[in-house]
């Protein structure tokens, strides 16, 4: 796929469906919503830019999709002290159930608050099949990884988490790897 440097929320949508890999070319706020397309890998790299918002990963209702989505080198960074992730991998999506995000791995990112917060989350992630974070930070927020019900492996390595209030949950979450972790 060809590359997409972004500057917006609305030129990351327009990337997606450009089928493009999406590089930041400055701090960009706002929300993102990510449709896992049939045999289209996505990467979005943040290139060491601030992402202040949401991105929704929706499965689109295929937990065996073979598809990819990596989130990588992205500065999330908010001075809201208002409730949100900065990633959601959600079972319900606009009412419909079982939404299935797949295949997701989150790489090289930093969460931060400017305060410390009990109402900012790094990532939720409920029914995801094969979820992958490594060499990711947490400052000042309530915890970096907050799963439930996910069927399929969950996979944590080379994370630090520091001055939050939580480190990482993996509900009942059937196969679960944490290596490397300091929390």
């Amino acid at each position: 796929p060809r590359e997409y440097a972004v500057k917006s929320v609305e030129e990351i949508a327009e990337a997606l469906t450009l089928k493009s890999k999406v590089l930041f070319a400055a701090d960009i706020e706002g929300n993102v919503y990510i449709p896992q397309q049939e045999k289209f890998n996505v990467v979005i790299d943040g290139r060491g830019y601030k992402f202040d918002g949401t991105f929704t990963i929706d499965g689109k209702n295929r937990n065996d999709g073979a598809e990819t989505l990596t989130l990588k080198n992205i500065n999330f960074y908010t001075e809201s002290t208002d409730e949100m992730t900065f990633i959601s991998c959600p079972s319900t999506y606009n009412g419909v159930n079982e939404r299935y995000s797949h295949n997701v791995t989150i790489d090289g990112c930093t969460f931060r608050a400017s305060t410390l917060t009990d109402k900012v989350g790094a990532i939720s992630a409920q029914k995801t099949y094969h979820l992958t974070v490594k060499n990711c930070e947490a400052y000042n927020i309530h915890s970096l990884l907050q799963v439930q019900s996910c069927d399929n492996d969950v996979t944590v390595e080379k994370v630090k988490v520091e001055n939050c209030f939580s480190g990482i949950s993996v509900g009942n979450t059937k196969t679960t790897s944490i290596s490397n972790a300091d929390i």
